[in-house]
């Protein structure tokens, strides 16, 4: 049977209807949960007769203030309550400006949410009047402007603590101010700091607290200590790390000593002020609201305890600089000597009371900015300023200058001085520094002395000339003694050398022989046994070349003189160190004068003695360099005599001078005490035998010359000096 035409339509009608309720259903989910993810609701107020009558929440709140439309419905004065204590007068103040019916600006302002937390909002308000222009109502939009809050807090407190830090005070002035920028711009109630002393933590440099609506509580002296087991700022200081606690109160420990369960006080945070990575001092800041820890917070106070550690850090330096100025200038103005500063024009920029005194001056200003001239007669102060100009062109000190002084009251005394150059960062010459003293009495003595002298010479010429050559005779037996010695070490080590190494020769070559007898009697292939037969093979060769040396150096053979170029020989030597240079990556580089003279040497020797020279450096550069070889031509001074290696040569004299230069580390200062001893190396275990220079310095000391080896003045390695006589 088929349905009737009517049932059909009816049930169709309720399907639609069905579906209808489902989608109304499904919208209306989907509205709910849009408002409970928004971070913005309306509110509408109703005014009459120039009162609020009534206040409706739209459903958005509960996601902002946790409380739901209902609960503001049931409770009036719920919405006043919300509104943190500190906010409350600004919040009624902008409901009566609408009230008066004006349009007041958005206020921000902080609300206490359900659940305990602090959070910020933006209040804008929109009023609503009949046709009559009478207010009936106003609408407000609330946003949650929390997070954009705490960014501007973070802001804030970070430039007022720049700010502080910029004013350059001392720590004790600057930390205070520090701690109430903080909690001022923060909106956080107290603050206090402590110093990292002696494994524990100590109080210093004030407090700053907010008024306490609990009851009030002193803060701790200035003094007091605890264990670094103690409170928040011990906790920080024993994990290395910031501290953050939600509600301080819950945990007994952290309140125990400071601060006390009774302030008042539940969110805490403890962070630390470090110098080169150390603890200094722990920072600690409380809140009167439950806050949850904050990670942008925690960053920003990172960042301001290491702007901290580095103001405390500069602060200590400048303390320490400002104690030995304070030294030096007491140093200074109370020495008997002349001390005085000039600046690249000859001008004073400072002088000490002795210098002033000489100058006729009473005041530092009767000096200050003013040269010689204001003081000296014309010549005497052009003498000065061009010994100055020469010291600020050439950089070099004048040393023990005396010179004979009138000043402008026309006495006449002699003047010692001595002027050393000042240089800036840069290393350029930026000024002077002179001391002096007047050595009038010294020189009167001095002229008494020669006078009686002159008269002792008419019965004492003879005594004086002999004294003057029991001088030159006691300085020539001083070095005649000190070659002595040295000689004497060469040869009881070369007595002994030879010795010891006529009694191990022939066993070794016994030993030699067995290893080869033992290496041809392998009937078959073992390479364990084959390598220990090839370390004793190398053992006793290694054995060989130290006889061979140590026979070298007790040898007293004779030499084949024959006149030489000594350039020749050094090209020579360098050529026979040519592979090694090359397998060890290293550049040689020749500087050789054209005008050296033959030398009567005895080239395989000289050789020799280069050779371990070159060998020597290339070693020192193991990760490869520049090997410099120059040589030059020497006229013989008084100057260069005092500046040689040796001083025992005429005036008519001439040198040929050997450098050997590498680019290496250089050597200690024992080793270059020591280097030429026999037996010492600083090579490794293997390399070298400690005799190559001790017998190099005995060739170069029987050819009559001299050796010597120095670190470079600027670092680059060492350099090697040979010196002979032409």
């Amino acid at each position: 049977m088929r349905p009737d035409g009517g049932s059909m339509k009816t049930e169709i009608s309720m399907i639609e209807r069905q579906q209808a309720e489902l989608a109304r259903d499904e919208s209306e989910l989907r509205y709910r949960r849009l408002l409970a993810a928004t971070t913005d609701y309306i509110y509408t107020v109703k005014v009459d007769a120039g009162c609020a009558s009534a206040t409706i929440h739209g459903p958005g709140c509960q996601a902002v203030t946790g409380y739901s439309s209902a609960e503001f419905t049931a409770d009036p004065y719920l919405w006043y309550r919300v509104i943190h204590e500190d906010d409350r007068a600004a919040v009624v103040a902008q409901a009566e400006l609408i009230l008066k019916g004006e349009t007041p600006q958005p206020l921000e302002h902080r609300i206490n949410h359900k659940q305990g937390r602090v959070r910020w909002i933006r209040n804008t308000t929109i009023p609503h009047h009949d046709p009559a222009g009478r207010l009936v109502a106003y609408d407000g939009l609330i946003s949650d402007i929390t997070v954009r809050k705490q960014v501007e807090l973070l802001l804030a407190a970070q430039y007022a603590v720049a700010l502080e830090l910029s004013e350059r005070g001392s720590w004790a002035e600057t930390m205070p101010k520090v701690l109430a920028q903080l909690c001022r711009k923060l909106l956080w109630h107290h603050a206090v700091y402590w110093r990292c002393e002696a494994g524990r933590l100590v109080r210093e440099y004030g407090v700053w607290r907010a008024p306490l609506r609990e009851a009030d509580f002193e803060p701790p002296l200035v003094g007091m200590s605890q264990s670094m087991n103690e409170g928040l700022a011990g906790r920080a200081a024993k994990t290395d790390e910031a501290v953050w606690r939600a509600d301080i109160s819950t945990e007994p420990a952290l309140t125990r000593n400071y601060p006390p369960a009774h302030a008042g006080l539940h969110c805490g945070c403890a962070f630390l002020i470090r110098i080169n990575h150390a603890i200094a001092g722990v920072v600690e800041i409380y809140s009167r609201e439950l806050q949850e820890i904050d990670e942008r917070m925690l960053a920003t106070l990172g960042t301001l305890g290491v702007n901290l550690g580095q103001f405390l850090e500069q602060k200590n330096s400048d303390a320490k600089l400002e104690t030995e100025r304070h030294l030096l200038r007491t140093l200074v103005d109370n020495l008997p000597v002349c001390i005085f500063v000039k600046d690249t024009e000859s001008r004073f920029v400072l002088n000490n009371p002795a210098h002033m005194h000489l100058l006729g001056a009473a005041t530092p200003q009767e000096v200050l900015g003013k040269t010689e001239q204001d003081f000296f007669p014309p010549e005497q102060a052009a003498r000065s300023c061009a010994e100055e100009e020469g010291l600020f062109r050439t950089g070099q000190p004048v040393h023990d200058c005396e010179e004979p002084v009138r000043d402008r009251a026309g006495r006449e005394y002699w003047f010692l001085t001595t002027k050393v150059p000042l240089r800036n960062a840069a290393g350029q010459v930026s000024g002077l520094v002179g001391i002096g003293r007047d050595i009038t009495q010294r020189k009167m003595e001095a002229q008494a002395l020669k006078l009686a002298n002159t008269r002792l010479a008419r019965r004492g010429k003879i005594l004086k000339t002999m004294v003057r050559q029991l001088k030159a005779s006691h300085k020539e037996l001083e070095r005649t003694q000190l070659q002595l010695i040295q000689a004497a070490k060469l040869e009881s080590v070369g007595t002994l050398a030879a010795g010891v190494a006529h009694e191990v020769k022939n066993p070794l070559q016994t030993m030699l022989m067995g290893v080869d007898y033992l290496t041809d009697r392998l009937t078959q292939p073992d390479q364990e046994l084959g390598g220990v037969l090839a370390d004793m093979r190398e053992a006793v060769k290694r054995a060989n070349t130290i006889i061979r040396e140590l026979l070298t150096l007790s040898a007293n053979t004779e030499f084949q003189w024959v006149m030489a170029d000594v350039n020749g020989l050094l090209e020579r030597a360098l050529h026979l160190a040519k592979s090694t240079l090359i397998t060890s990556r290293i550049t040689a580089r020749l500087e050789l004068a054209p005008d050296l003279p033959l030398l009567p040497i005895d080239p395989p020797k000289l050789e020799q003695v280069f050779l371990n020279v070159f060998i020597n450096s290339i070693q020192a550069m193991p990760h490869g360099g520049t090997l410099t070889v120059r040589t030059r031509l020497l006229a013989m001074s008084e100057t260069t005599r005092q500046q040689m290696l040796f001083g025992n040569c005429r005036g008519d004299e001439k040198l040929v001078v050997v450098e050997v230069a590498d680019t290496g580390e250089g050597l200690t200062e024992e080793a270059l005490l020591r280097v030429f001893d026999p037996f010492f190396t600083t090579k490794p275990i293997g390399v070298g035998t400690g005799l190559g220079l001790s017998v190099a310095r005995k060739i170069i000391e029987l050819h009559g010359g001299a050796i010597e080896i120095k670190n470079a003045p600027d670092g680059t390695g060492a350099i090697v000096t040979v010196v002979l006589k032409t």
